[in-house]
């Protein structure tokens, strides 16, 4: 089993640590909409994973459904987080209430075309990975830019109504969220479109953008009103988070140049080990300013 899974699970460990940190604060819609976006990028990446290590087709073509249908949850509780944060301006706007029924039928219908046999995952290719795609893959595509597209203008719209510190935090959470979708599209839904699978592995990293915004913006904005007293969890979590992030690159770089797990193993431990306590001395020193 490739090296780079483990530490892909690493990340994902973080990315749920971070929305069970998040929730444990004083419940609010929008901690638990964007706790449900961290959770089902969590999930998106598992199944990504999963996906490289599947023996045989049945379960590759499984593992593909799961990864389409975990997008669309990411798309839908994105969208209802963009609507609900920051909450004094979200009291301010008018909801239509037709939106929900519209969105969760798309949504539902979107996902029966998913996971019907031969719509969207014909078939897959083991080795190299590839999945075969049907028709359903643009209805899939369409709902997934359509959602993301309006939800960025959310939190654009947002940001030029708001002021101070609350419109710090819609800069960081904007930019986090805009450079994850972005790298994440392009390596796992853009390129496929096009016939490429070359540079599916770099989708799922492509969260830690999201994470480390999300994580600045706690230790120096406050998002969600989460204190700068639980400041020391976020440095560790950001430590640990860039020395995933390091661990990750040295092994997707050392397979492509076919060095072995062992070494790959041996040299992310010294990396951990060097980086470790300057990291933690850095984020720490940067959140007590």
């Amino acid at each position: 089993m490739n090296f780079s899974f483990f530490l892909l699970l690493f990340i994902i460990a973080i990315a749920l640590f971070l929305a069970f940190f998040i929730l444990l604060r004083k419940a609010s819609i929008a901690r638990t909409w964007f706790a449900t976006v961290i959770v089902s990028v969590s999930f998106w990446s598992f199944t990504n994973a999963m996906c490289f290590i599947a023996t045989d087709i049945k379960s590759g073509i499984f593992w593909s459904q799961l990864s389409y249908i975990s997008a669309l949850l990411i798309a839908f509780s994105f969208f209802y987080f963009s609507l609900n944060f920051p909450e004094n301006i979200t009291s301010k706007v008018k909801r239509n209430p037709y939106l929900d029924y519209t969105l969760i039928s798309l949504f539902l219908f979107t996902s029966v075309i998913i996971v019907f046999p031969g719509i969207t995952v014909k078939t897959v290719l083991l080795d190299p990975w590839k999945i075969i795609n049907g028709v359903g893959l643009y209805f899939f595509a369409a709902y997934f830019f359509f959602l993301m597209s309006w939800s960025l203008y959310n939190l654009g719209k947002k940001y030029f109504i708001s002021e101070g510190n609350e419109r710090m935090q819609l800069k960081y959470l904007f930019l986090g969220c805009f450079f994850s979708i972005a790298f994440g599209a392009t390596f796992n839904l853009i390129l496929p479109l096009l016939g490429n699978y070359d540079f599916v592995w770099f989708g799922p990293p492509s969260t830690i953008l999201m994470i480390g915004f999300v994580s600045y913006s706690i230790l120096r904005h406050r998002l969600m009103d989460i204190t700068v007293a639980t400041g020391k969890v976020v440095t560790y979590l950001l430590t640990f988070l860039t020395i995933g992030f390091f661990g990750y690159a040295v092994s997707v770089l050392s397979s492509t140049f076919n060095i072995s797990q062992s070494y790959q193993v041996i040299s992310s431990a010294v990396l951990a080990g060097i980086l470790f306590k300057p990291l933690f001395v850095a984020y720490e020193n940067f959140s007590s300013r």
